[in-house]
């Protein structure tokens, strides 16, 4: 028989944190974090000062306690309401590396079409994810439009992202360089399936591979195989404009969203990793 566990309550969770409200998850108060995990919408293991002993001892009754993992519904109604208010798309559009159709803004997300309407509801052919669509709504709404520069930097360099570094590294970089370690060509092979440039210069890597998540926000993977003097290693970087065309929590979740969609094609392939 499946064990069973008691559902967690907020308070629950709260009890396992350090209650030292440091903010180094974004939010603030330790208090705010309990209430988000419960409702799904952020992860335990996205607190920085969690002991590992509490999400081992706690995995099992999280899931059976939260909500689904994040949906982005409430940013998702914060965007669409700036949209209600009135967006000039196609004033927009050129700007952001779009097109107007049929009163749509169109967009090429890793070499797919995705249409954004007036109201801010996104239409594709292709499976709908919060990690883009929140995102794409920012980056409508506030993105500067700078045009890359090729000032490629890790996410921690850039401005403004000190309470997202931790999240990034551990939900983006960490998941990637597991499937690195276990299959590597794998990982090359789902890389070069969403790229749009490979081989760029100025790497000392034995494979670089630009991804265009959004038209303006590029994201760089490179893989350096092991030798007998270094290990191997798999880097994550972003154009340094990134930091005026997207805000530093849309920028994370593209990053978490890019890596789960490759675990998740990984998995299929029979690559045993763990839940995203």
């Amino acid at each position: 028989m499946r064990p069973t566990h008691k559902r967690l309550s907020t308070l629950d969770i709260f009890r396992e944190l350090d209650k030292s409200n440091c903010r180094e998850c974004g939010l603030p108060s330790c208090m705010a974090f309990a209430s988000q995990v419960y409702q799904g919408q952020r992860q335990l293991d996205e607190c920085p000062r969690l002991d590992p002993a509490v999400l081992s001892r706690l995995g099992g009754k999280l899931a059976a306690g939260s909500e689904a993992p994040w949906s982005g519904e409430e940013a998702l109604s914060k965007y669409q309401a700036r949209f209600g208010k009135g967006v000039d798309l196609a004033g927009r559009a050129e700007k952001l590396g779009g097109w107007m159709r049929a009163g749509r803004l169109v967009f090429h997300c890793l070499g797919k079409v995705f249409e954004l309407d007036r109201e801010g509801e996104l239409h594709s052919d292709c499976h709908q994810n919060p990690w883009l669509q929140v995102p794409m709504l920012s980056y409508v709404l506030d993105s500067a439009a700078k045009d890359a520069s090729g000032d490629w930097v890790r996410f921690a360099e850039l401005k403004g992202v000190s309470s997202w570094v931790r999240f990034f590294e551990h939900s983006c970089v960490q998941p990637l360089l597991e499937m690195a370690r276990q299959d590597p060509v794998l990982l090359q092979d789902i890389l070069q399936l969403f790229a749009a440039q490979t081989g760029l210069d100025g790497f000392e890597a034995d494979a670089s591979f630009l991804l265009l998540p959004l038209p303006k926000i590029p994201f760089l993977f490179t893989y350096q195989a092991p030798d007998h003097e270094f290990p191997e290693g798999f880097a994550v970087y972003l154009d340094r404009t990134a930091e005026d065309n997207l805000d530093p929590e849309s920028l994370f979740r593209l990053g978490r969203g890019l890596a789960e969609m490759f675990r998740r094609i990984a998995c299929r392939h029979g690559l045993p990793l763990g839940a995203g």
